[in-house]
């Protein structure tokens, strides 16, 4: 097993490619140059030929002169000139920032077909090719950054401050992970990052993750201790296990449509910021454990959540929380023995609350409700029906008082302490 250790660092140089106009041209067609984003979408700039223009230095130009003027972000982060007759050159504004992301640029003959996801198939340009290489101390594709051992399947990565360049306090200085971020080829051993670091893995302000697997070994595990403000990855991950987030709204992101995580763990009292799952994002289980966190987990129709359990925290969660028999595979289960829930979207299998208030919002059915302890409440819940089919308390309260009368009861709720306020429940006392 060998390691990857991320340290940033590398020197800047300035990203150039090249690209060269090709084929005949006719009145109508449409010349396109796109470029790729690190989240897979794509911006581009067309241009329609007229005149019955077959000459490509006249194409060239006209072409040209609408990737100089174009608004677009990508576009507007490079200058575009001419070389020679029928060539284009796109130089990056900054140095170490790549013209494209997670694919190449490419200009294609429009009206032709082709595969949108590669160009084969176009005419005009496909893949422009590089006069000099992106390199740069943020980007996830230069090796030197990965202390010259960029990751590959089964590696151990660590994400550090680098080891010799100091701040002004003496301090050793960690680099942002901005670009370069498609790793989704790569399955790890695992993937740390560790408390001293105090940058960003990801793109939080453009919505970009760092796109990696980490399933390989038994157990394979993803720890987050950090010490930086924006913490966003994507992938296929065994178990993730964060204890150290500082305060902030986009501490930790998990992307969406990348693949399964069978475990989230939030662990410790160092876990102070947000923690959001994305929509499209399945986590089979949940377990938080003294965390002080906002947490929102986005819808997932697919793959619902198996097992939930937590004492602490502000949830927001939208999806279903049901995959089984709760009483005798014990899948399905929802424990909260402290915080503050609100699940808007699906069922709940089974809701055991021994702690904190958790407000029900969802509808369908409620199978099982145990209330041992702290509160239970329908009350901010406007769905048309919710079905409870067997509820419990032993103390705490249940209150479903919103006056909308939408929750119903199949069977009486079971007193055996603690108090019931509802619009329609009947409740049958307990000695």
């Amino acid at each position: 097993m060998t390691a990857s250790n991320w340290i940033g660092g590398a020197t800047a140089v300035t990203h150039v490619m090249t690209g060269t106009i090709t084929q005949t041209w006719a009145n109508t067609d449409v010349i396109k140059t796109q470029i790729w984003l690190e989240n897979g979408t794509e911006q581009s700039v067309s241009t329609t030929v007229s005149g019955f223009v077959s000459i490509e230095n006249q194409v060239r130009n006209t072409h040209l002169t609408d990737l100089q003027n174009s608004v677009l972000s990508e576009f507007a982060k490079v200058t575009w000139t001419a070389s020679g007759t029928v060539a284009i050159v796109a130089t990056a504004k900054l140095a170490g920032r790549p013209i494209s992301g997670n694919k190449p640029s490419r200009t294609t003959k429009e009206n032709e077909l082709e595969n949108d996801a590669t160009g084969v198939g176009g005419n005009g340009i496909n893949t422009w090719v590089n006069t000099t290489a992106n390199a740069g101390p943020n980007d996830g594709n230069t090796a030197a950054n990965w202390g010259g051992t960029a990751p590959v399947n089964t590696n151990t990565v660590l994400i550090l401050p680098h080891p010799t360049d100091l701040d002004i306090a003496g301090k050793p200085v960690s680099y942002d992970l901005l670009y370069g971020l498609d790793h989704s080829d790569k399955n790890l051993n695992s993937f740390k990052v560790g408390r001293s670091y105090t940058a960003s893995i990801g793109d939080a302000l453009r919505g970009f993750h760092f796109k990696i697997d980490c399933t390989t070994a038994s157990p394979s595990v993803t720890v987050i201790d950090t010490g930086g403000p924006a913490t966003w990855i994507a992938g296929a991950h065994t178990a993730i296990n964060i204890s150290g987030l500082p305060i902030g709204q986009d501490a930790f992101n998990l992307g969406g449509g990348e693949g399964t995580t069978t475990t989230l763990r939030l662990l410790g009292s160092r876990v102070l910021g947000k923690v959001t799952i994305q929509d499209a994002c399945p986590v089979v289980n949940f377990e938080c454990f003294g965390a002080n966190m906002d947490v929102e987990i986005g819808t997932e129709v697919t793959t619902k959540i198996n097992s939930f359990t937590s004492n602490a925290g502000n949830w927001l969660i939208e999806r279903a929380i049901d995959a089984g028999d709760p009483i005798n595979d014990n899948d399905g289960v929802t424990i909260v023995t402290g915080g503050i829930y609100r699940h808007t979207i699906g069922i709940i299998e089974q809701l055991d609350v021994y702690g904190g208030i958790f407000f029900y919002n969802g509808s369908g059915t409620l199978t099982r409700l145990n209330n041992f302890a702290g509160v239970t409440s329908f009350e901010e819940n406007i769905q048309a029906s919710v079905t409870v089919t067997n509820a419990s308390i032993w103390s705490g309260r249940i209150i479903d008082k919103s006056g909308l009368s939408n929750v119903v009861y199949t069977n009486d709720v079971i007193v055996f302490g603690g108090s019931v306020t509802s619009d329609t429940a009947t409740t049958q006392a307990q000695n």
